[in-house]
């Protein structure tokens, strides 16, 4: 995997992301502006989100980033005939969406 600035405007939301999570952009967008954008969004060979698309509303919206941190995580890595990395999220964790905003 590899670490480096992306052009927002270079970054693509998945098409079918499962999330609805507009409600959390202001949330995380007074997060970034506090404790600044500390955690990379994660695309694949494409640019296209597999995880990270509330990040990505927020720096392209709210806080108006040029570019941002991406890891970019090459093919599917959970191998032939699994779930892809996108439906996944890389982990899975899709009930862990903004718990932390209750």
């Amino acid at each position: 995997m590899k670490v480096e600035m992306r052009a927002i405007t270079q970054i693509k939301p998945y098409e079918n992301n499962p999330r609805s999570n507009d409600a959390a952009v202001d949330a995380v967008a007074k997060s970034i502006k506090e404790f600044g954008f500390r955690q990379p969004i994660v695309v694949d060979e494409n640019d296209v989100i597999i995880v990270g698309h509330t990040r990505y509303k927020t720096a392209l919206i709210p806080a108006g980033f040029e570019s941002v941190w991406a890891v970019l995580h090459p093919g599917d890595y959970l191998g032939e005939g699994a779930p892809s990395s996108h439906a996944q999220g890389l982990h899975g964790k899709s009930r862990m969406v903004f718990l932390w905003l209750a």
